[in-house]
């Protein structure tokens, strides 16, 4: 039987922002870098020898943004996102009973493209926000006009459930469609958005996932704001797989309220599940009420 007890916990980091002047013809340069460590002590005792009694963890990391816009148009930029992480005591050594460090490298994005009114598209590794956060590895194209955004993508999907990183995976692919509905024009900003999309993701020729993603924002009169975040999935049966809906109410100056609905089925579960946790996979909702003055 194991008695711990941690006795140093050390958390530090660096944040430094960047704006470059103009370095050729109103060409714009931002980035931002972030280091970080995370050193906790941990000493424990056992019955066992063969055990030792430490199990400290150690960790550094690093994450560098660039963006460049208005590189040979107006409307076109290119975004880099690299994340670096190295954990001291990562890997299990089953040898020598004890912890190996290991480092993990991973580009988040790195795209070019343009965004304006017409016809636009954009190249590389990037999110797709208003299709469910997608990564995509491949290509995006899109026709913007005032209101509202069509758009089509497709490539390869280097996102494996259950990992927090990204990584080539040439056997993954995904690709989809969709709009939003983003009013823009004068005296209409701050009303109804929405976005809606269709997602398919395939692994070895093979359909693993296809959901319809939908999330709406409708502010009423009375200050309230209806939200909605929806993954309704089609394989292998059609069902609500991840969902939450709040309800804002301003009531006074000082009193305000959140009613919010919340509801995960047991695939969602699994994907989101800690490897510590030991509770059995299970469908899961909740309704929630926080009212604060």
């Amino acid at each position: 039987m194991l008695s711990q007890s941690f006795t140093a916990i050390i958390f530090i980091a660096v944040t430094t922002s960047f704006l470059a002047p103009e370095v050729c013809l109103g060409t714009n340069v931002s980035g931002r870098f972030t280091a970080g460590g995370y050193y906790a002590q941990e000493k424990f005792t056992t019955s066992d020898p063969f055990l030792g009694d430490r199990n400290d963890v150690q960790s550094l990391s690093a994450r560098s943004n660039l963006r460049i816009s208005q590189i040979f148009e107006p409307d076109d930029s290119f975004t880099a996102d690299v994340r670096d992480k190295h954990d001291f005591f990562d890997k299990v050594e089953k040898e020598r009973l004890q912890l190996t460090d290991s480092n993990e490298l991973q580009v988040r994005q790195l795209a070019y493209g343009t965004d304006k009114k017409g016809v636009g598209y954009r190249l590389g590794r990037f999110p797709i926000y208003d299709a469910g956060a997608v990564n995509v590895d491949g290509a995006s194209f899109n026709y913007r006009t005032e209101d509202w955004n069509a758009f089509v993508f497709g490539g390869l999907n280097p996102l494996e459930y259950g990992k927090a990183y990204l990584q080539y995976r040439p056997k993954a692919q995904v690709y989809g469609a969709g709009f939003t509905y983003v009013p823009m024009g004068p005296g209409r900003s701050g009303g109804i958005t929405s976005s809606t999309a269709i997602v398919q993701e395939m692994f070895s020729g093979d359909v693993d996932r296809r959901y319809v993603y939908q999330q709406f924002d409708f502010p009423f009169a009375n200050h309230q704001r209806l939200v909605s975040n929806l993954f309704l999935d089609t394989v292998p049966k059609t069902q609500l797989q991840n969902g939450v809906i709040f309800l804002d109410s301003l009531w006074a100056r000082n009193w305000k309220s959140q009613l919010t609905y919340l509801t995960i089925d047991t695939v969602q579960y699994v994907r989101r599940q800690n490897v510590r946790e030991q509770l059995l996979p299970s469908a899961y909702s909740e309704i929630r009420l926080n009212s604060r003055y």
